[in-house]
């Protein structure tokens, strides 16, 4: 049948196939983990779809992701797309503001909160929009790390209770405008991060005739744990040691602009998965800013930075990819310990506030792709060749063995003597005293022998441990209609762990493994799998169905994945849509298609009017030397023009 007949369905509206009676949701569940790492926002509906929810004004709305991409299929939208849940980001600001005041209220904490999200973790326009829109109660804020990111952000900043802080190395231009901004009434606070900055900081605000509220980032002692832990301590890159705080303070005492300094800004690194270390940093921070104080200088302000951790398998553990704590408990502690210190110091409580970007934009947005072929060594059916006189005599052994398994011969023999006749037959085949031929035969027979002891073994009790690598061996290639590179790079690069699922069929057994790899040229472009309880490299799937889309999940790709893209092989992006409900019904927004080629190649410098001029020039000349005809030409150049405006991912609709 030809691709463009393929469709996307769901399983409440095609009976699934070959349903196991001793299958239940339960087990998906087990399987894929996403009870664990879901909490509560994605999970399976009683279709056996995978399923995201949230609150809207008190009642939980559903949105089964097939049911979405039938939607977006209807309007012209298929994958890979990237699929938004603005109302996810409304729920976590929410989460994370009452968190933080239930904290202040339960201890009696003498000030508030105000937090701010950093512009790098997210930066598309939609983010920052509904970031302010749904921060504007919580008088949520931003941080931003450049100039770019400062012109992005100051028009959002349209409520007078936010902060904008200003991290980063910081130019002229970069503190002028900021400042500026400042005059105009935003509630700026630039955060020295360097020596040299406080004397740009000073130059400027003279000029413009204003007293500046500024603060300082101090590189602490303590060192966090997780991935990002060289970015703690007092080798980070950022901020100043104690001794360089305290020089600036003499600096400010002797210019008279002491009182200027409002802020301690530190910053212990991102994904911090370990509670314990989150109070150690917190106990030395407040201590420094408890003794700015003593020096004279008013402070106000204590911003905590990053750090605020993802819980992406679902472990609830000090591993790098997980916390082993919920938001309620950070807050808590973050709350508890700076009041503590505070009141020895017998000094007045600052205003709390933390950077949390990943916490904030992780679970946002999920990467949905189709599954475009499979690639399996199994081989159900034996393989009837003829052995021929004089083929190497490890073939005939290899062909005996298989007749042997009817005999009921023991499975763990049997898989050692054809592990080592297979590796017999590629020795020879590397030396010349085996030919293509023979070595093909042999590999159909190894694997139809695999395959048979495969499914033998998993009848029995216990499963010989080297019998359990034969997973390995046969797991399938589902071949990803997508790239790490664009779409994952943390994947690729820092191999950060993502839940990675089927979007359907859960109500029939995963009877499949795979290795989910990318459309790239790449060996690296395959994905690395988080399961909810264990890191995996193959993925539980079940069988292609012949004309039926299999659409696999990434899930929690908010987080720096649209920023950090790489075009390789000249991917770029997807097209991503926004879901909501509209008057009771699932309605998609804000859809972006995905970039054409055209698209990628004027990002790489080309200029896609003069390729097409310089191949029409190209094929002209073989038109005259007669090696290609004039209609063949024009179809030729043709099909090249329209080329341009393809996407650059695999489309087997058109």
């Amino acid at each position: 049948m030809p691709e463009k007949q393929r469709s996307i369905i769901s399983t409440s509206m095609k009976p699934p196939h070959s349903l196991s009676s001793n299958w239940s949701l339960k087990d998906a569940n087990r399987v894929y983990g996403i009870d664990r790492w879901g909490k509560g926002l994605f999970r399976i509906n009683e279709q056996g779809e995978v399923s995201v929810y949230w609150n809207d004004d008190g009642t939980e709305v559903e949105a089964s992701l097939v049911k979405v991409l039938e939607l977006a299929h209807r309007e012209g939208i298929n994958p890979p797309v990237l699929l938004r849940f603005p109302q996810i980001l409304s729920q976590r600001i929410r989460l994370l503001n009452e968190s933080f005041q239930s904290a202040i209220e339960d201890l009696d904490y003498g000030n508030h909160y105000r937090g701010v999200f950093p512009v790098k973790v997210n930066q598309q326009h939609q983010v920052i929009r509904d970031i302010a829109t749904f921060g504007r109660p919580y008088h949520y804020g931003f941080e931003v790390g450049s100039k770019a990111e400062l012109v992005a952000a100051l028009p959002y900043l349209n409520n007078s209770e936010a902060y904008l802080i200003c991290n980063g190395y910081k130019d002229r231009a970069f503190i002028r405008l900021a400042l500026q901004a400042a005059v105009a009434g935003h509630r700026i606070v630039p955060i020295i991060e360097r020596p040299r900055e406080l004397n740009l900081i000073l130059e400027e605000s003279e000029k413009l005739g204003v007293d500046p509220e500024f603060g300082i980032r101090v590189r602490l002692s303590t060192v966090g744990k997780g991935y990002w832990v060289e970015s703690s301590g007092e080798q980070s890159l950022f901020g100043l040691n104690v001794a360089q705080v305290f020089e600036t303070v003499e600096a400010l005492r002797a210019s008279g602009r002491l009182d200027c300094l409002k802020c301690l800004h530190f910053h212990q690194g991102s994904q911090l998965p370990d509670i314990q270390s989150i109070r150690e940093s917190v106990s030395e921070a407040v201590h420094v800013y408890t003794g700015l104080i003593a020096e004279g200088a008013p402070m106000g302000i204590l911003n905590l930075g990053g750090g605020l951790a993802v819980d992406y398998d679902g472990t609830r553990s000090s591993e790098s990819h997980s916390r082993n704590y919920e938001i309620d408990e950070y807050c808590h502690a973050i709350v508890d310990i700076v009041k503590r210190v505070t009141d020895e110091a017998e000094v007045d409580p600052p205003i709390l506030m933390t950077e949390s970007g990943r916490a904030i934009a992780a679970h946002y947005s999920i990467l949905a792709l189709d599954v475009l072929d499979v690639n399996t060594p199994e081989l159900p059916e034996r393989p009837r060749v003829a052995i021929e006189e004089g083929w190497d005599e490890n073939i005939s052994a290899l062909n005996d063995l298989i007749d042997s398994m009817e005999d009921g011969e023991s499975l763990l023999p049997l898989y050692h003597e054809a592990t080592f006749r297979r590796e017999e037959i590629r020795s020879s085949f590397a030396l010349g005293a085996v030919s293509l031929r023979e070595r093909a035969v042999a590999d159909q027979l190894f694997w139809h022998l695999v395959t048979r002891i495969r499914e033998r073994s998993l009848l029995l009790e216990s499963i010989p441990g080297e019998l359990s690598e034969i997973e390995d061996k046969m797991a399938d290639i589902y071949y990803g209609n997508f790239s790490v590179f664009q779409s994952l790079p943390d994947n690729w690069a820092i191999h950060q762990q993502f839940p990675v699922m089927p979007l359907h069929r859960h109500l029939e057994e995963p009877t499949r493994t795979a290795v989910v790899a990318d459309l790239t040229c790449d060996c690296d472009g395959k994905l690395d799998l988080s399961l909810g309880n264990e890191k995996a490299k193959r993925l539980p799937v079940h069988k292609i169905r012949p004309d039926e889309e299999y659409l696999i999940g990434v899930f929690m790709v908010g987080a720096y994945q649209e920023t950090l893209s790489d075009m390789h092989n000249l991917f770029g992006d997807t097209h991503a849509v926004s879901v909501d409900f509209v008057d009771g019904e699932l309605a998609l927004s804000r859809k972006v298609l995905a970039d054409r080629i055209e698209d990628i190649l004027r990002s790489v410098e080309y200029d896609p009017e003069r390729l097409v001029e310089r191949m029409e020039t190209l094929i002209a000349e073989r038109v005259v030397e007669g090696k290609i005809s004039n209609p063949v030409a024009q179809q030729f150049v043709e099909n090249y023009r329209r080329a341009m405006n393809d996407s650059t991912y695999f489309d087997h609709w058109s």
